[in-house]
């Protein structure tokens, strides 16, 4: 049985872009796209979110990336949450690095602090997602 492992982030940042959207039917519009299990709306655009540190953790119970954001990434962090938990049972805040959605969750209530962990899916490599945050 594997232990639990933290892989050190590099000191550079880099950035997460946030997007609030809905979710929708498959197939009822060409703009309908898969995340996870579920339909959501592609955004029309992202905001930027500025990162201080990203640390991948792997470990037997899920494969996560931890991220603390600058003062000014965590102010569009609160901003965006508090428009997502205002907005219903059918938003979704939208996390994306590079080029890859790495999450999209329901948001019940606005994110106050510069913290949050994406929990990633058993396939996805937490170092590869700390590479894209660091080159965004």
């Amino acid at each position: 049985m594997a232990g639990d492992s933290e892989t050190p982030a590099s000191q550079s940042g880099g950035s997460i872009q946030l997007a609030i959207t809905q979710t929708c039917d498959a197939g009822s519009d060409p703009q309908c796209i898969p995340v996870g299990d579920e339909h959501l709306m592609r955004p029309s655009d992202f905001e930027e979110a500025a990162v201080e540190t990203a640390v991948a953790r792997n470990d037997d119970e899920q494969n996560a990336v931890d991220v603390t954001f600058t003062d000014e990434g965590a102010k569009v962090l609160n901003d965006l949450t508090t428009q997502a938990s205002d907005a219903g049972t059918e938003s979704r805040l939208l996390m994306k690095a590079g080029d890859e959605i790495v999450s999209a969750v329901s948001v019940m209530e606005p994110i106050s602090g510069d913290q949050v962990t994406l929990g990633l899916s058993p396939q996805d490599d937490p170092d590869a997602v700390v590479e894209l945050i660091q080159a965004g």
